[in-house]
């Protein structure tokens, strides 16, 4: 099934809770890319504890690019998420992060940049409910997707063809079509979705064009 997951990156709250407001009745899942000036230069919003003023009906996906998520995954499911995306770049043990998903039944997905190669995923496969890769640098918008990901996804969906395959960054309608015939069935896309006040016509054409890319 094609999901369309808005993401938000955002340095402050109260931006985050603006733009879930326009897209919560749109979607199932938004995404809310946490950043923390480590894993790569450049800081986001950053406070789990925030989390339960927002309210929302929307299911809540944490994409952390931070550094020793081992230290906050259990905050996180604490303020509410009920999808944690960890890199595979920086975590140190999976099995304490996947245990305490797993107790709090939160999903747990790995995610990777652009230059990591697949290998690495490979070992969690069966352990863990998604997998993320970045089409683009982490940690800014407004960049173009890097091809070169794409036979990432088709390789990834060789592999594990049951397996939720998530991409982010760089969706748009030029690209979201290739992404799809590729094997991926999630797209999270910000600059995309929030060019315009009301984001639907974005989200369904998106969407749009998923479905009919897989079904040609």
């Amino acid at each position: 099934m094609i999901e369309i997951i808005p993401a938000i990156l955002e340095d402050h709250f109260r931006n985050v809770e603006r733009k879930i407001r326009k897209v919560e009745s749109l979607v199932e899942w938004i995404q809310l890319d946490v950043v923390d000036g480590h894993f790569v230069h450049h800081k986001t919003w950053n406070s789990p504890h925030d989390l339960p003023k927002l309210r929302t009906k929307a299911k809540i996906e944490a994409d952390l690019m931070i550094v020793n998520p081992e230290l906050y995954v259990d905050d996180w499911i604490e303020g509410g998420a009920n999808r944690i995306m960890v890199h595979v770049e920086v975590v140190h043990d999976w099995e304490e992060i996947i245990r305490e998903c797993r107790h709090a039944h939160v999903e747990i997905g790995a995610s990777f940049n652009p230059e990591t190669a697949i290998d690495v995923i490979l070992p969690l496969l069966g352990k863990i409910d998604s997998v993320l890769l970045l089409g683009v640098a982490p940690g800014f918008g407004h960049q173009p997707f890097q091809p070169e990901v794409l036979e990432k996804v088709k390789l990834l969906h060789a592999k594990a063809p049951t397996l939720p395959i998530e991409v982010d960054g760089g969706i748009n309608p030029d690209t979201i079509g290739s992404i799809a015939k590729a094997g991926a069935t999630r797209f999270a896309a910000g600059s995309y979705i929030f060019r315009d006040d009301d984001p639907s016509d974005e989200i369904a054409l998106l969407k749009k064009l998923a479905e009919e890319a897989v079904a040609s």
